[in-house]
């Protein structure tokens, strides 16, 4: 993935109220919380064939070949938290992405962020890219947690 330019599945999460928990937890054991956090969620994407690109404050970026996978790894991080506080917001967009060493830039980009943006605590969506992409899976009881988001 790293270093081609082309179709990549994006995504985006984020820690819902982020700013909030951490004034009330303190900035060491809320920079031990996010250690462990983006660790974990390092591990799922990894186990999902992804890449975490890089991580922004109290989330992250990955990158997939496949949407499935993406899905895939969106609904682990949901299911890893043991913290109850830490209510992660995901959003995932599929298109075309310019490499840039080993970050990504352009349109897609933009678009998986916005996504993200849109979600709430607990919350997956996925563009109309995505969805056009896991339609056939889209049934399966294990993909019932992921929202079509409908803007744009």
């Amino acid at each position: 993935m790293a270093g081609t330019s082309g179709i990549v599945t994006l995504m985006f999460t984020d820690i819902e109220d982020s700013t909030h928990l951490s004034a009330a937890r303190g900035d060491d054991r809320w920079s031990q919380d996010i250690q462990a956090h983006l660790g974990a969620v390092e591990q799922v994407v990894t186990g999902h064939g992804g890449r975490v690109v890089k991580t922004l404050g109290d989330g992250s970026m990955a990158a997939f070949s496949s949407a499935a996978s993406a899905a895939r790894a969106a609904l682990g991080i949901q299911q890893m938290e043991s913290d109850d506080e830490l209510r992660v917001r995901i959003g995932i967009h599929t298109g075309e992405a310019v490499a840039i060493g080993d970050d990504y830039a352009g349109v897609a980009v933009a678009k998986a962020a916005r996504v993200a943006s849109a979600a709430h605590g607990g919350e997956i969506l996925i563009s109309s890219a995505t969805r056009e992409l896991l339609d056939r899976l889209l049934n399966q009881p294990s993909f019932s947690k992921l929202v079509y988001w409908g803007a744009g």
